[in-house]
């Protein structure tokens, strides 16, 4: 018979807890504790609350950051195997890694070695990319550079955004700690060194990255509002001082009422355009876009408002 593996989770998020609830019903795995991200406005209301469940489990839980000195003390109180991380966004240091006999590990949602770092799902979208995945890897000295333990890919549509992405992404969390789990319990692990010369890395996202440059063609402002959309802050622009996010846009294409009103006004990149028959679009540097879904109380120039509930009043 297979001996339990006694394990320390660090995570936080929707995501954290998916990969949570399968290490805690796992027939040969010890929870040794639960470290979970200190306070935030989001934590249990935007996202599930790794902290909450783990208290509902019955857990050994605290929050805080890896050197924290309540952190060593909670993952020294028993002999760890595995220190398995689920979107805990600070970097573990090397003394808190070897505290495990086996493995450390961490599940990033990208196809590594691309996308390294943070907010890797957005900047798929932002780039374009018609797949994304989920890699588990071993942790080691590097952001995201350990070898690979697992991996998996899925589709996404140009008329997916960032929502989409993470409900496709949420099922994977929990396959695939079931399947990391019974191959280090029978250990069949099957590392692989990354590619390194393929890998690309890009930086932290605020929510003041949202602002959309109309400059910029109707596909790459699509692709900002996409990857930005709920449950992210959304894309946003100001008109008259009044902001407008945007959380759902399409292409516009050519039809006779938009191509008339082109012809009349000529726009220019990040004019609000509004036709005839209400809708609504926003010309950009190559191409225009027709507004969805979006946020704003605007008194428009014709004395009209764009408002709340998205129609010209």
């Amino acid at each position: 018979m297979n001996s339990a593996l006694t394990v320390a989770f660090m995570g936080n998020h929707t995501v954290g807890v998916e990969s949570l609830k399968v290490l805690c019903n796992h027939p040969n795995v010890e929870v040794a504790g639960v470290v979970a991200h200190p306070p935030d406005p989001e934590d249990g209301v935007v996202y599930e609350s790794v902290y909450q469940y783990a208290k509902q489990q019955g857990l050994e839980v605290i929050r805080g950051r890896p050197e924290e000195l309540q952190v060593a003390s909670l993952l020294r109180q028993k002999p760890l195997d595995v220190i398995w991380v689920v979107d805990y966004k600070y970097l573990i240091p090397g003394a808190v890694l070897e505290l495990a006999s086996q493995v450390a590990i961490n599940f990033h949602p990208s196809l590594l070695p691309r996308y390294r770092g943070r907010a890797p799902i957005n900047w798929a979208i932002i780039k374009g990319e018609s797949t994304i995945g989920l890699t588990v890897h071993q942790i080691d000295c590097g952001m995201d550079t350990g070898d690979i333990l697992l991996q998996r890919t899925v589709p996404l549509s140009a008329q997916e955004d960032v929502g989409d992405a993470l409900e496709k992404l949420y099922p994977l969390y929990a396959s695939m700690s079931h399947t990391l789990v019974d191959q280090i319990v029978r250990g069949n692990t099957q590392p692989r060194a990354q590619q390194h010369q393929m890998a690309t890395q890009y930086p932290r996202r605020t929510p003041e990255d949202g602002l959309i440059d109309w400059n910029q063609s109707s596909q790459e402002v699509l692709n900002l509002i996409r990857a930005v959309a709920k449950p992210y802050p959304g894309a946003f622009s100001f008109y008259d001082q009044h902001k407008l996010t945007i959380w759902k846009a399409k292409q516009a294409g050519m039809d006779t009422e938009l191509q008339e009103y082109l012809q009349r006004v000529g726009p220019g990149a990040g004019d609000l355009i509004i036709l005839p028959s209400k809708r609504i679009l926003v010309k950009c540097g190559q191409g225009q876009l027709e507004l969805v879904d979006y946020q704003c109380q605007l008194q428009l120039s014709n004395g009209k408002q764009l408002g709340l509930d998205k129609e010209i009043s």
